[in-house]
């Protein structure tokens, strides 16, 4: 299974593939850095990184 990702690991914020087999990670591509291997890596099997996204809009601002 292929998972894709964006590298949090240093600025440049690299589009990664990770290939991902029976809960390990086979290969990663797309990182400039050895640290964009590592966080793959580690985001593919055990992920800290939860992204949210904005609250609901009440349309009307008199209901809640």
């Amino acid at each position: 299974m292929k998972q894709e990702l964006i590298c949090i690991g240093c600025p440049m914020g690299c589009q990664l593939t990770a290939e991902v087999e029976n809960g390990v990670v086979t290969s990663v591509t797309g990182n400039t850095c050895p640290r964009g291997d590592a966080y793959a890596r580690r985001e593919c099997v055990a992920p800290v990184r939860t992204v949210t996204g904005p609250p609901p809009r009440c349309r009307d601002w008199g209901t809640v």
